[in-house]
Order: C-alpha cells, then structure tokens, then sequence
C-alpha cells in the first residue's frame, strides 16, 4: 500500500503471489474479503490462518485461463465512477437544499 497503517490487534498481512498488483487490484480483494468479514469473523482466531489458506476467490479469467487483470482493474474503475456520481448527485442535492433555505431568509 502506499502508506503504512494501524489496522488492529487482530489483523494478518497477506501478500500477493502475482506480479500485476496494484492499487485497484489491491481494491478488488478489499471489497471481496469485506464482504467476508462475518464468515471469517464467527471463526476463532486460531483457526483464521486454516480457514483463510483453504477459500478458493472465484477470478474473472481471460480466453487463455489466465487472470483477467485488466477485467478487475476496468471494473473497480467503474464501480469508482458510480461511486463518484452518487457522491456528486448527494452534493447538488445538499446545495439545492441550503439554497432552498437561505432564499427563505
């Protein structure tokens, strides 16, 4: 990652077995083990590292069974541009909203 961080007593580092990693790659398995976070979380912390060794991530593979690297870069990308659009669509309604209240005053 870019800077270093505290993230917990409770926490392990992985590392990547690939070359291509990067920033929206690193995203992709964020997203991915933070949609397992209850899984993992109901297993004893002995028992994370077994656990966690054994699960199979499904990956989007291209024509020639490889990873699909640019797949996963193309759809983090996107999923940031709708992220984006609601953040913009939530500020114009905020601003119509205080421009309501101070034409009333």
């Amino acid at each position: 990652m870019e800077k270093d961080f505290y993230a917990g007593q409770f926490t392990k580092t992985i590392y990547p077995k690939f070359d291509n990693f990067n920033k929206d790659i690193a995203q992709y398995f964020i997203c991915w083990l933070n949609k397992k976070q209850n899984f993992y979380q109901s297993h004893l912390v002995r028992d994370f590292e077994r656990l966690f060794n054994e699960t199979k991530i499904l990956l989007p593979i291209s024509e020639d069974g490889k990873i699909n690297y640019e797949f996963i870069k193309d759809f983090i990308k996107a999923i940031e541009k709708l992220v984006i659009k609601d953040i913009v669509l939530w500020a114009d309604k905020k601003i119509e909203a205080t421009k309501k209240v101070v034409n009333k005053v």
